[in-house]
């Protein structure tokens, strides 16, 4: 009778509104590969003045994995197409509630984000870490390790409930070390094709203003985009501020 009515519920809402997106779960089958397009700039006062790219390469490892006591997991592999030896493992759980982050390995091991200033040294500390998929940005270029151990979350993290659709409530993607909590706001246009946006906030942790938006379809995410003003930059080898910019990360899967 449940699966009658969502059909039923789904047939009623698209006959209605063709723009209409009904997400039960994401398509991901083992074998896959998505590239990601990712565009880091820095700006301040209005005045952009670092730009970086680069591709990023999204696998699905297994469709049938294993992390710790959790079976049934979906298995991701994200690396940077420049350095295919540094890479991130995560593991998802996809059920009818929602898509769940599980577990994860070797976070932070793709490039760091630090302007293009004679003194390299002088650096953005990231604010947050961007898994599903949120690619680790915690470790300078120069600085690059691989800690090879398997990271089970102590707080299994919601990234979207299912169904997912535009009156999907708020939810709490998670809430250890800061809160972070997410609902869909719209329904937008990526590459020719509908997606619905989620807009997420925070709380308890940052002191700057934060846009952070992801973009879904039935084929997961297609794009993420974050602007954060008023970001600390850190002096050589010290915690001291000494200046503030703004900051914009973009992920968006290629055509």
């Amino acid at each position: 009778m449940k699966f009658f009515s969502t059909i039923f519920l789904l047939f009623l809402l698209v006959s209605c509104d063709e723009s209409y997106i009904y997400i039960e779960q994401f398509n991901y089958t083992e074998g896959q590969t998505f590239s990601y397009e990712y565009t880091f700039s820095l700006s301040q006062n209005d005045s952009v003045f670092d730009t970086q790219k680069s591709t990023y390469k999204l696998e699905v490892v297994s469709t049938n994995a294993s992390a710790g006591n959790f079976r049934n997991l979906i298995e991701f592999k994200v690396y940077d197409i420049e350095s295919p030896e540094f890479y991130t493992h995560s593991w998802y759980q996809q059920t009818e509630d929602g898509f769940f982050d599980i577990a994860y390995k070797n976070a932070g091991v793709d490039p760091g984000i630090q302007p293009k200033e004679k003194n390299r040294k002088n650096r953005i500390k990231p604010s947050f870490l961007l898994p599903y998929f949120e690619f680790n940005n915690s470790h300078d270029r120069n600085y690059k390790t691989v800690v090879d151990s398997l990271i089970i979350r102590d707080e299994i993290r919601l990234t979207v409930p299912f169904p997912l659709h535009l009156e999907t409530k708020e939810w709490t993607e998670f809430s250890n070390v800061f809160l972070r909590k997410s609902r869909t706001t719209d329904i937008t246009t990526v590459h020719n094709k509908e997606a619905l946006k989620v807009t997420s906030t925070f709380e308890g942790i940052f002191s700057t203003d934060i846009e952070f938006n992801s973009y879904f379809t039935n084929s997961g995410l297609i794009k993420r985009t974050i602007y954060v003003k008023d970001q600390p930059y850190f002096g050589e080898d010290s915690n001291d501020i000494i200046g503030r910019f703004d900051t914009f990360q973009e992920i968006i899967l290629k055509k």
